[in-house]
């Protein structure tokens, strides 16, 4: 498994103050899963915009895409958003 700053580190950690002085911590998500995430948001924006009928009604998305497809697109453009944020450092 790779490093998870392979992954471009994490996204939104968290630490939380419990009674009593104890703390609680979550990692967050590695951002390659985030830019993923805001990705896919996107790529289903645009083919729902792209199939709206005569009526202005747009068949759902399940009807039309290829899940696995579009979630290996979304890494793609992860990816990429991640080796542009390298290179601009």
């Amino acid at each position: 498994m790779k490093n998870l700053f392979d992954y471009g580190g994490t996204a939104f950690p968290a630490e939380w103050k419990l009674p009593y002085g104890a703390i609680a911590s979550c990692p967050g998500r590695t951002l390659r899963d985030y830019f993923a995430g805001q990705a896919l948001s996107g790529i289903l924006a645009g083919l729902c915009a792209a199939a709206v009928d005569d009526r202005g009604k747009a068949p759902r998305a399940r009807d039309r895409v290829v899940f696995n497809d579009v979630a290996k697109d979304a890494y793609t453009i992860a990816d990429a958003m991640l080796k542009a944020r390298e290179a601009s450092s």
